[in-house]
């Protein structure tokens, strides 16, 4: 399931992806996870929430963006810190 919710100090809709049932968060990090599973298949976020039918990214696919972000911005912090 696509979850949006709306940021507001940018006005925009930050997204996240709940496999199951239960708690699920959305923020900073969830929403560019989901934004780029979508952007790798040519289809906007924005439009297709809530379309009924539309095809959702599997957990496995979830996992592998979720580890390429989380890896970007390690590199990114370790950069920072390395400038100091």
């Amino acid at each position: 399931m696509v979850l949006r919710a709306n940021n507001p100090s940018t006005g925009k809709y930050m997204y996240s992806y709940a496999a199951k049932e239960g708690t699920a968060n959305i923020h900073p990090f969830t929403d560019p996870i989901l934004k780029a599973w979508f952007k790798v298949k040519n289809r906007d976020i924005d439009t297709d929430f809530g379309a009924s039918g539309i095809t959702l990214p599997t957990e496995i696919e979830i996992e592998v963006i979720k580890s390429v972000v989380a890896a970007v911005i390690k590199d990114l912090i370790s950069a920072v810190k390395m400038v100091k």
